[in-house]
């Protein structure tokens, strides 16, 4: 059964994994792209998966079963061929190495002078793409918790944010670059985002969420107070994506991309303390996440298909 094979870690299983949904989502690539945008796109796609990869084998509550792994991989099925615009590629890479330094703060191992590095790759991401900058006021108040670590690590964090966007600023002044203006200012403008009955495919995962968030609450006084941080840190990160696709995707699927990393954590460490009664349940949630984000992801091209074997002739 699946749940066995998830329930190990075993790196050649996880390698099988990450190839597999990514040949899936290789299906949903623009034939018509630039070939060198390819490229970029394959080494930007592998740079995200060594940070993410690298964390869940570091983690201590992920490492040992390859759950994470599966459900980063089958989330990313739909969004793949995205990698193809460096502006969302680069900003999920930037995006996700934050949240994996946020994260690593609570484990009590990471040098506090990274806050720098954490405001610098916010602000990088922001860039690219700006609805990104909510994550800004957020996390500063967090880094100003931590005053007990170090007094200076909520400016550490800030000042690292500001220098970006200050010589962002300052080149779009000199050489007198007003498109970018307009376009940031553009960027941020409220476009709520436009139904689609595809997002149905996404209410049992929503559910699958909502149950591993209950199941948390209802077990944390098992945890460790670090863990109990965690867990709100990645509820925070969930619920500013997702506020930022409902203010700003408009027609655009991509922004929940971002939400990779935070719901494949949240439900793995869901499923991990599932005792071995729970082994169907198990293996009906790890296959039906499968189905349904393969449905979210190829069900719009099934007209294309029947049309191709329509003209098929023997």
């Amino acid at each position: 059964m699946l749940d066995k094979l998830l329930s190990n870690k075993v790196f050649f299983v996880q390698i099988i994994i990450i190839l597999c949904a990514s040949l899936l989502g290789l299906l949903l690539i623009n034939t018509n792209a630039f070939i060198h945008r390819y490229w970029i796109a394959v080494v930007l796609f592998a740079i995200n998966w060594y940070f993410v990869f690298f964390y869940i084998h570091e983690d201590e509550s992920l490492k040992e079963n390859s759950y994470a792994v599966w459900f980063y991989s089958i989330w990313m099925i739909p969004f793949l061929h995205f990698f193809i615009d460096y502006r969302f590629a680069v900003a999920l890479l930037l995006l996700n190495f934050v949240m994996i330094k946020v994260l690593e703060f609570e484990n009590e191992k990471n040098d506090t002078k990274n806050a720098f590095d954490i405001g610098l790759f916010l602000a990088l991401a922001s860039l690219f793409i700006p609805p990104l900058i909510i994550f800004f006021p957020f996390l500063f108040a967090y880094f100003l918790s931590l005053r007990g670590i170090d007094k200076t690590i909520g400016w550490m964090f800030f000042i690292g944010f500001l220098i970006p966007i200050l010589g962002f600023i300052q080149i779009t002044y000199l050489l007198d670059y007003d498109f970018l203006i307009n376009y940031y200012t553009g960027s941020l403008m409220i476009s709520w985002v436009e139904w689609n009955n595809y997002y149905l495919l996404l209410i049992p995962i929503a559910i699958l969420i909502v149950i591993s968030f209950v199941d948390h609450f209802m077990h944390e006084n098992k945890q460790a107070a670090n863990r109990k941080r965690m867990y709100v840190l990645l509820l925070l990160f969930a619920a500013i994506i997702l506020t930022i696709f409902a203010l700003f995707a408009a027609d655009q699927t991509f922004y929940l991309a971002f939400l990779g990393l935070p719901i494949s954590i949240m439900i793995s460490k869901y499923l991990k303390h599932r005792k071995e009664d729970y082994l169907v349940y198990k293996n009906i949630v790890l296959i039906g996440f499968l189905v349904f984000m393969v449905l979210f992801a190829f069900l719009n091209k099934m007209p294309k298909i029947y049309s191709l074997f329509g003209e098929i002739t023997i």
